[in-house]
C-alpha cells in the first residue's frame, strides 16, 4: 500500500514543491520518500519512521505559509519536517497504514470472505465456491445495503417467497396486502460478516 501526497519541502533556497510518498518500511517501521517537483524528480529524503506528530511550528526554519500545518517525522537521523494543506489526511493514512501492517501471524485466504447465513434456517456458508449454489438474496428494502440470503432447502423456500413478496411492496412493484397481526416474515438482524 503506497500514498503520495502534495507537500511543500524547505531547504536553504526556500519552499520546494515536492511529493511524500509513504509506504510500509520494516519492524513496525513506516517507509517515506520526498521528491522534488522541480527539475526531474529529484530525491530529497527518504528513510524509515517510527513516530510523527502534526500541528507544531515550533522551531521549524521557515515561516510557514496560511493554511500549511507542520508535519514532524521521527526518523533514525533526527527528525524530518515539512508541511501540507493535506496534514489531517496525512496523518489517518499514517494510522490506517500501521493498523493494516500484518501482526507477523500469517493469514489463510479465507480471512477475509463474506460468510452468508440463511435467515430461515440459520445455515452459513462462505459466498465464494459451490457451497452456495442455489442460495438466492434479496435486498428487503432500498435502504438497505445487506441482502437477506436463503439457502436452496425446500423448508426454506416459503420464507424466501415471503421475503420477495415484502421486497416487492417496499420498492414499490406491488401494493401493500392487508395482513394479519404476526403473518409477516419475521426479519431478524443478520449480519453476513464474522
Amino acid at each position: 500500500m503506497t500514498a503520495r501526497y502534495s507537500i511543500l519541502a524547505v531547504d536553504r533556497h526556500g519552499w520546494i514543491p515536492s511529493t511524500l510518498e509513504l509506504s510500509a518500511g520494516s519492524c513496525g517501521a513506516l517507509a517515506f520518500g520526498v521528491i522534488s517537483l522541480r527539475g526531474r524528480g529529484t530525491v530529497l529524503a527518504r528513510g524509515e519512521f517510527a513516530g510523527e506528530r502534526w500541528g507544531s511550528a515550533c522551531g521549524f526554519p521557515a515561516t510557514v505559509p496560511d493554511g500549511y500545518e507542520v508535519i514532524a517525522l521521527d526518523t533514525a537521523r533526527g527528525e524530518y519536517r515539512f508541511v501540507s494543506v493535506a496534514a489531517k489526511e496525512i496523518m489517518a493514512a499514517i494510522q490506517r497504514m500501521r493498523r493494516g501492517k500484518q501482526s507477523g501471524a500469517p493469514q489463510g485466504k479465507t480471512v477475509t470472505d463474506e460468510i452468508w447465513t440463511c435467515v430461515s434456517c440459520g445455515w452459513r456458508s462462505m459466498s465464494r465456491g459451490g457451497d452456495t449454489a442455489g442460495w438466492k438474496g434479496v435486498q428487503v428494502s432500498p435502504g438497505d445495503i445487506d441482502f437477506v440470503y436463503f439457502c436452496n432447502k425446500a423448508a426454506c423456500q416459503p420464507a424466501l417467497g415471503r421475503a420477495i413478496e415484502r421486497a416487492k411492496v417496499n420498492w414499490g412493484y406491488s401494493e401493500a396486502a392487508e395482513t394479519e397481526p404476526g403473518e409477516g416474515l419475521p426479519m431478524p438482524m443478520v449480519t453476513n460478516k464474522r
